[in-house]
Protein backbone atom coordinates (compact mmCIF):
# COMPACT_ATOMS: atom_id res chain seq x y z
CA UNK A 1 0.00 0.00 0.00
CA UNK A 2 0.74 3.32 -1.01
CA UNK A 3 0.80 6.33 1.71
CA UNK A 4 0.95 9.88 0.57
CA UNK A 5 1.60 12.41 3.65
CA UNK A 6 3.74 15.37 3.90
CA UNK A 7 3.70 15.27 7.72
CA UNK A 8 6.74 12.81 8.60
CA UNK A 9 5.08 12.44 12.44
CA UNK A 10 2.03 11.61 10.57
CA UNK A 11 3.25 9.41 8.03
CA UNK A 12 5.52 6.94 10.60
CA UNK A 13 2.35 6.52 12.17
CA UNK A 14 0.44 5.70 9.34
CA UNK A 15 3.19 3.02 8.81
CA UNK A 16 3.25 2.06 12.25
CA UNK A 17 -0.35 1.43 12.44
CA UNK A 18 -0.19 -0.54 8.89
CA UNK A 19 3.14 -2.07 8.54
CA UNK A 20 2.48 -5.14 10.66
CA UNK A 21 -0.03 -6.34 8.19
CA UNK A 22 0.85 -5.00 4.76
CA UNK A 23 4.08 -3.59 2.87
CA UNK A 24 3.85 0.04 3.24
CA UNK A 25 5.82 2.74 0.94
CA UNK A 26 5.36 6.45 1.91
CA UNK A 27 5.54 9.27 -0.64
CA UNK A 28 5.74 13.07 0.37
CA UNK A 29 3.56 14.10 -2.09
CA UNK A 30 1.71 13.80 -5.65
CA UNK A 31 4.66 14.71 -7.46
CA UNK A 32 6.49 12.00 -6.08
CA UNK A 33 4.09 9.16 -6.61
CA UNK A 34 3.26 9.99 -10.14
CA UNK A 35 7.34 9.01 -10.68
CA UNK A 36 6.45 5.95 -8.52
CA UNK A 37 3.25 4.43 -10.20
CA UNK A 38 4.91 3.26 -12.98
CA UNK A 39 7.59 1.80 -11.14
CA UNK A 40 5.47 -0.22 -8.45
CA UNK A 41 2.24 -1.80 -7.98
CA UNK A 42 -0.12 -0.76 -5.17
CA UNK A 43 -3.06 -2.47 -3.81
CA UNK A 44 -4.40 0.82 -1.54
CA UNK A 45 -3.64 4.75 -1.44
CA UNK A 46 -4.05 6.63 1.38
CA UNK A 47 -3.61 10.37 0.46
CA UNK A 48 -3.17 13.49 2.34
CA UNK A 49 -5.00 16.57 0.53
CA UNK A 50 -2.74 19.43 1.78
CA UNK A 51 0.53 18.75 0.31
CA UNK A 52 3.41 20.95 -1.07
CA UNK A 53 4.04 20.71 -5.17
CA UNK A 54 0.93 18.47 -6.02
CA UNK A 55 -1.95 18.71 -3.11
CA UNK A 56 -4.28 15.46 -3.20
CA UNK A 57 -6.79 16.44 -5.85
CA UNK A 58 -4.16 17.11 -8.21
CA UNK A 59 -2.55 13.97 -7.67
CA UNK A 60 -6.35 11.82 -7.64
CA UNK A 61 -6.40 13.70 -11.33
CA UNK A 62 -3.37 12.53 -12.42
CA UNK A 63 -4.20 9.00 -11.45
CA UNK A 64 -7.30 9.07 -13.53
CA UNK A 65 -5.12 9.82 -16.64
CA UNK A 66 -4.23 6.21 -16.51
CA UNK A 67 -6.52 3.36 -17.08
CA UNK A 68 -4.20 1.01 -14.89
CA UNK A 69 -3.97 3.47 -11.85
CA UNK A 70 -8.13 4.01 -11.71
CA UNK A 71 -9.20 1.12 -9.81
CA UNK A 72 -6.46 1.14 -6.92
CA UNK A 73 -8.69 2.43 -3.95
CA UNK A 74 -7.90 5.58 -3.14
CA UNK A 75 -8.61 7.01 0.73
CA UNK A 76 -8.28 10.60 1.14
CA UNK A 77 -7.16 11.37 4.74
CA UNK A 78 -7.35 15.03 5.61
CA UNK A 79 -7.68 17.29 8.25
CA UNK A 80 -10.37 19.70 5.54
CA UNK A 81 -14.05 19.07 6.68
CA UNK A 82 -15.38 21.17 4.38
CA UNK A 83 -18.24 19.28 2.97
CA UNK A 84 -17.17 21.21 -1.09
CA UNK A 85 -13.75 19.64 -0.73
CA UNK A 86 -15.35 16.03 0.38
CA UNK A 87 -18.16 16.44 -2.73
CA UNK A 88 -14.90 17.41 -4.86
CA UNK A 89 -13.06 14.37 -4.14
CA UNK A 90 -16.04 11.62 -4.55
CA UNK A 91 -16.41 13.37 -7.88
CA UNK A 92 -12.72 12.59 -8.30
CA UNK A 93 -13.34 9.16 -7.71
CA UNK A 94 -12.00 8.36 -4.37
CA UNK A 95 -13.39 5.43 -2.15
CA UNK A 96 -13.08 6.74 1.35
CA UNK A 97 -12.65 10.55 3.02
CA UNK A 98 -11.55 10.17 6.52
CA UNK A 99 -10.95 13.15 8.21
CA UNK A 100 -8.02 13.76 11.30
CA UNK A 101 -8.11 13.48 13.87
CA UNK A 102 -9.72 10.08 13.36
CA UNK A 103 -9.83 6.40 14.95
CA UNK A 104 -6.61 4.21 14.31
CA UNK A 105 -8.91 1.07 14.31
CA UNK A 106 -11.90 2.27 12.18
CA UNK A 107 -8.82 3.65 9.58
CA UNK A 108 -7.38 0.11 9.69
CA UNK A 109 -10.61 -1.96 9.57
CA UNK A 110 -11.31 0.35 6.33
CA UNK A 111 -8.25 -0.10 4.58
CA UNK A 112 -8.40 -4.22 5.43
CA UNK A 113 -12.08 -3.94 4.47
CA UNK A 114 -10.65 -1.78 0.53
CA UNK A 115 -7.80 -4.16 -0.09
CA UNK A 116 -10.20 -7.88 0.62
CA UNK A 117 -12.76 -6.40 -1.77
CA UNK A 118 -10.76 -5.71 -4.24
CA UNK A 119 -8.82 -8.86 -3.95
CA UNK A 120 -12.60 -10.57 -4.39
CA UNK A 121 -13.09 -8.18 -7.29
CA UNK A 122 -9.85 -9.38 -8.84
CA UNK A 123 -10.60 -12.96 -8.31
CA UNK A 124 -14.31 -12.92 -9.79
CA UNK A 125 -12.94 -11.16 -12.61
CA UNK A 126 -10.09 -13.38 -13.00
CA UNK A 127 -12.95 -16.20 -13.21
CA UNK A 128 -15.12 -14.25 -15.67
CA UNK A 129 -11.71 -14.03 -18.21
CA UNK A 130 -10.65 -17.48 -17.87
CA UNK A 131 -11.93 -20.09 -20.16
CA UNK A 132 -13.25 -23.39 -18.72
Amino acid sequence: MLIVEDNEEMSQYLQGLLAKSYNCTTAVNGKEVIELLPKERFDLISSDIMMPEMDGFAFRKQVNQYVAWRDIPFIMLTARTLESDKLDAFQLGIDDYITKPFSSEEYKARVKSFLENRQSRLEVKDKELSPE
